[in-house]
């Protein structure tokens, strides 16, 4: 067997066995693992062999997947798209347009935006529970009244309300951060969860949605005769947690579909409790309390 011919069964060997698409796992931890033979960039520039320094001087330390030939590579690990330097003077380097392998298997450890969707989900309302935060002062007025008949104030004050929402992943598939989808969320009927009170919402997985909005708050405040005052607002929010099981499927596999469970959170509405407290003027200690009307939202 002739020397040039074991080359060219080597060159053809070589040529049949890349691949002219980039393995998708690869590519997601921008391997060097691509080894087709595409050698013109996007904007169309022909690539310059990586051995040549005839136009452009390579400065690449590392040089993961480089061969004495044109192709586009990811020599330095650093990217999830392949380049290489031109043969025009005038541009360095560009990025080839390379496309993803499609496969076959249905990876449920890599459910990401590019290759699946969020077909449904379903809430556990059975298991779903509602639970009361420690409550915080939304606003707080002091009187002191030496005189002789009552002294009152109505404080008005604007007070933000922050409604924060959560899908919190437990198990099953792997979703990258920042796949979107739409969901419908449960929503709360006296004290329990209910699935009839739902919204539509946009949302990334592994990401909290927190939307604020501003109340106002009459405080009404009196002192009587020879008394001191605290009269305060305090805001009491409660917090619904719903297991949920979410399916995933491929946009391309029709029989891939991935299950992805968890618990959404949401805080789901407040209200707040009018308290006012008494002592004599002239001592440390409250000798009367009492509590007012509520405000719900």
């Amino acid at each position: 067997m002739s020397m040039f011919f074991l080359v060219t069964l080597l060159s053809i060997i070589s040529l049949l066995s890349a691949r002219e698409c980039w393995d998708a796992k690869d590519r997601a931890n921008k391997g060097s693992g691509y080894d087709g033979t595409q050698s013109r960039t996007r904007l169309g520039y022909t690539c310059q062999n990586w051995k040549s320094n005839e136009v452009h001087k390579s400065k690449i330390k590392k040089t993961y997947g480089i061969e004495d030939n044109n192709y586009c590579r990811n020599p330095e690990r650093k990217y999830s798209d392949v380049w290489c330097y031109t043969t025009n003077p005038s541009v360095r380097y560009d990025w080839c347009d390379v496309p993803t392998c499609s496969t076959d298997a249905c990876d449920c450890t890599n459910v990401n935006e590019e290759d699946f969707k969020a077909t449904h989900i379903k809430y556990d309302i059975d298991n779903g529970i509602v639970s009361t935060a420690p409550p915080d002062v939304a606003v707080e007025e002091e009187l002191k009244n030496g005189g002789s008949t009552d002294l009152s104030v109505l404080v008005v004050q604007s007070v933000e309300v922050s409604d924060t929402m959560e899908f919190s992943r437990t198990t099953g598939a792997s979703v990258t951060l920042g796949t979107s989808f739409t969901a419908e969320v449960p929503g709360v009927v006296s004290g329990s969860v209910s699935a009839e009170m739902s919204a539509s919402m946009e949302f990334s997985a592994g990401e909290s949605s927190t939307v604020t909005t501003t109340e106002t708050v009459e405080l009404p405040c009196t002192a009587p005769p020879n008394k001191k005052a605290v009269c305060k607002a305090v805001m009491t929010k409660d917090r619904v947690e719903v297991p949920y099981v979410m399916t995933w499927s491929h946009k391309r596999l029709n029989s891939c579909t991935c299950k992805e469970e968890g618990v959404f959170k949401e805080v789901v509405g407040f209200y707040i409790d009018m308290e006012q407290h008494e002592w004599d003027y002239d001592q440390p200690n409250i000798v009367q309390a009492k509590r007012e009307a509520e405000i719900s939202g």
